[in-house]
């Protein structure tokens, strides 16, 4: 079987304790071809290349972890090297580094895809599983109650609705307040309105999940017959709410079995075992692309980032 030469710019620790494990799980379907770093950091025994370009020969696919002020220009030259690239995040800090990437081709926009590893984290497949069975109807209006950060959450709660990429409005507000304890919190508001009338709401503090006199935070799905309301994470305090063909209100119990998510009729399996969830989901990524699509496009990310940089509008 011809396995998939797979290159790495960047050598830190998220290559080593993250991406490493995932490529071994992959097994004889992918190589470690080699890598480039500008201080030409060896990553194991494993070849160190002068240039993106010469590393781009002798591969079929390039993941870019570097500092995020880099993604940008590092990128962009791994893409012009004509593989299969996969950045990681954030894929940009502001409005201006989007320029280049809006500029991408539809045929390199096919082969470019972000590790955006929250929508893709266990729990995250399980509510989508959940929410394609129909039995909370359909969603409506999708909310981030200060659990997930950013740019991460964003893409939460886009990956719950049908119609993600049509915005219609977005609302934003920000405001810092003074701490007691001398800490300024940032409060982080927006609310997004798409063509089907579904809704996106986030809701983000910094300071929230560090101290201990705010509420319970969860991400919630609300649909037209039921709710779903949980962590990000492992979560068997999910709650699936529904409404039966009686009009009653049931609920279903959550149960997690080793790499298994269940509730009444709907299961969630991951697609390899031992790895931790992060891994499990960057194992999607990397054999989305391995296979020869990326599972989170790029043009995906830059919406994340519409909607984080976003005035009102």
């Amino acid at each position: 079987m011809k396995y998939t030469n797979i290159g790495f710019i960047g050598a830190g620790k998220r290559v080593r304790e993250n991406y490493l494990p995932v490529l071994e799980a992959l097994g004889d379907r992918v190589k470690v071809a080699g890598t480039y770093t500008r201080s030409g950091t060896q990553l194991d025994d494993i070849p160190v290349f002068d240039s993106i370009e010469s590393l781009g020969e002798e591969c079929d696919v390039l993941i870019c972890v570097v500092p995020p002020e880099s993604i940008p220009s590092v990128g962009m030259q791994a893409i012009n090297t004509g593989k299969r690239v996969l950045l990681e995040t954030p894929l940009v800090q502001t409005t201006m580094d989007m320029e280049a990437f809006n500029g991408l081709t539809g045929a390199q926009r096919e082969r470019v895809g972000v590790a955006e590893n929250w929508p893709f984290l266990p729990m995250e497949c399980f509510k989508r599983e959940v929410i394609n069975s129909g039995i909370i109807g359909d969603v409506i209006v999708v909310e981030n109650d200060y659990r997930t950060f950013m740019y991460h959450g964003i893409a939460q709660l886009r990956s719950y609705l049908k119609n993600a990429d049509s915005i219609m409005r977005i609302q934003t507000l920000s405001k810092q307040f003074a701490l007691d304890n001398g800490k300024i919190d940032p409060w982080f508001y927006r609310i997004v309105e798409f063509e089907d009338d579904s809704l996106l709401v986030f809701k983000y503090s910094d300071q929230y999940k560090r101290v201990n006199f705010r509420l319970p935070m969860s991400l919630r799905i609300y649909g037209t017959k039921g709710t779903i309301e949980s962590d990000c994470t492992y979560d068997p305090n999910c709650k699936i709410i529904y409404e039966d063909e009686s009009g009653e209100s049931q609920r279903l119990e959550v149960s997690i079995v080793d790499d298994e998510i269940t509730a009444g009729d709907i299961t969630w399996k991951s697609p390899i075992s031992g790895l931790d969830e992060h891994q499990i989901s960057l194992y999607q990524h990397v054999d989305s692309l391995v296979e020869g699509k990326p599972l989170y496009p790029v043009h995906e990310a830059l919406m994340d980032m519409v909607i984080l940089h976003s005035a009102s509008r």
